[in-house]
């Protein structure tokens, strides 16, 4: 059951399954293989700005976890990165997680 799976992913993430955040986690299947299955808001998205989500989604992620306590990015072989994990670096650093 899709809810049941996207509870148990917002749980591990810290997300309240009733966080408007919450309806973006399908955005992770592109990631990380979490078979979650899409929801009507994902599916109803064109590719430029499920992208830019899936961004802002990681963004949020990884501020909000830092705001609870610290943590580290380590970025290895910089001079090799792609357009993907330079725009989301870059959201991280300019506190970009906007849900629109």
């Amino acid at each position: 059951d899709w809810k049941e799976d996207s509870d148990s992913v917002a749980a591990g993430l810290g997300i309240s399954a009733s966080s408007n955040w919450a309806e973006y986690l399908p955005l992770l299947n592109s990631i990380i293989p979490l078979g979650l299955e899409e929801n009507d808001m994902c599916s109803k998205l064109d590719p430029d700005k499920k992208h830019m989500l899936t961004v802002s989604f990681l963004a949020y992620l990884i501020q909000a976890r830092a705001q609870e306590k610290p943590v580290v990015l380590i970025v290895e072989d910089m001079q090799w990165i792609d357009a993907s994990s330079m725009e989301l670096l870059a959201a991280i650093a300019a506190g970009n997680t906007s849900q629109s």
